[in-house]
């Protein structure tokens, strides 16, 4: 209530609108669900993966938060459904699984609700989390409660993780072996979609470029980081596209932005976008974004208590990154991108520096050509992990 979330959809979150029932026929059935705008972008390799191996699957995609339905509505045109999914009562998990009837839910590194997934095997379905993770704490948590842990560990058919470290906390919560398989960091699979590129162009017009004119994207900041970044890139002459991590802040950033004298833009208030700054206020555009910059700057680093965001997102849309010391969350990402040298790690005073450094900037995005390179193939892993599950591969 106090951030403004969810005004929309109460009826959605509360089981008293619910998608409506898939008719019925001899397709399969695949239910992908994601937490919010992370989950929705790790899962992209995967989904296009089944669309490839399996074209006959009828995709369901449904998120927690208002963010990821919106990315997946947009990512995922294609789903038969997209909706919000509601609170775990029982009732409500029943009426939904009768209406879809999916024969494979596949969770998306998490959000693991003992409800749906005991109607999911109740209806003879099967569960995988995939890009699987648990953190220290949950794994704590999880461990004072070990009767229900084990009942709700026990309704999911496969754990395709992301890495070792993870397998032994899924192994000391209780889960079978035999079900686990190490597949890696769908993350890293990431490539950008063909759609994003024609989506480029059409923002190349938007924002009129001129020959040679250099583009930033910042990406997923947070309160504190927009002041910060934009004092630091006041004397560099090129176009900055601001993307706040969470919509519910665009109407505060905007207001930051005027209070600092800045000209700018919205995405969604003007077809013609050529301020020096563009904040860009609607969701799902960050791939075409990164299809026109010659760097980005990832936030949700800059400032402590948040722990970074994927810095590998914009290497795979082709360009470098820089981030800020913060990434406690995404250790992995920051080591990996730091030893391949496709980004800085650095505070907001190094980039007008780095910004006239063409060499070096040259240098990461062919680092990071490789890297992306190196790092294909966790979705096509992932797959063959799925496949005994089908109801034809049993």
């Amino acid at each position: 209530m106090r951030h403004g979330r969810y005004r929309g959809a109460l009826l959605s979150k509360w089981g008293l609108t619910l998608p409506s029932p898939l008719s019925i026929d001899d397709r399969p059935i695949i239910w992908l669900h994601a937490v919010s705008l992370g989950e929705t972008k790790a899962a992209i390799p995967l989904w296009v993966t089944i669309r490839k191996e399996l074209p006959s699957a009828r995709m369901i995609f449904s998120a927690t938060t208002e963010t990821g339905l919106a990315a997946g509505c947009q990512t995922f045109p294609e789903a038969e459904r997209h909706f919000l999914l509601p609170i775990d009562l029982r009732s409500v998990a029943k009426r939904l699984v009768r209406r879809l009837r999916p024969q494979l839910l596949l969770l998306v590194e998490g959000d693991l609700w003992y409800h749906l997934l005991s109607e999911v095997k109740a209806a003879g379905g099967r569960v995988a989390l995939v890009n699987g993770k648990i953190s220290e704490r949950s794994c704590r948590r999880y461990s004072l409660v070990p009767h229900f842990t084990r009942m709700l560990l026990s309704q999911i058919d496969r754990f395709s993780l992301q890495s070792a470290e993870f397998e032994k906390k899924f192994l000391c919560l209780g889960v079978d072996s035999e079900k686990i398989a190490i597949t890696g960091n769908l993350k890293l699979d990431g490539r950008p979609a063909l759609s994003a590129r024609s989506e480029a162009e059409k923002l190349r017009q938007r924002l009129h470029l001129r020959e040679g004119e250099r583009v930033i994207t910042i990406a997923s900041t947070h309160d504190g980081e927009e002041r910060m970044l934009l004092e630091a890139l006041t004397s560099a002459s090129c176009r900055i596209l601001l993307a706040p991590r969470h919509p519910e802040r665009f109407a505060a950033v905007a207001a930051l932005l005027s209070s600092m004298g800045l000209q700018f833009a919205r995405w969604s208030k003007m077809r013609v976008l050529n301020q020096q700054i563009v904040l860009v206020d609607i969701m799902g555009v960050l791939a075409p974004c990164y299809l026109l910059s010659d760097l980005a700057i990832v936030g949700g680093s800059f400032v402590p208590g948040i722990g970074g965001h994927n810095i590998l997102e914009p290497i795979q849309h082709g360009i470098p990154v820089l981030f800020g010391p913060h990434m406690e969350a995404q250790q992995q990402l920051r080591d990996m991108v730091l030893e391949a040298g496709a980004g800085v790690m650095a505070g907001p005073t190094t980039l007008p520096s780095l910004l006239q450094n063409h060499h070096q900037i040259d240098a990461m995005r062919s680092a990071g050509a490789h890297l992306v390179n190196s790092l294909s193939g966790v979705a096509t892993a992932t797959w063959q992990q799925l496949l005994p599950l089908l109801p034809q591969n049993k």
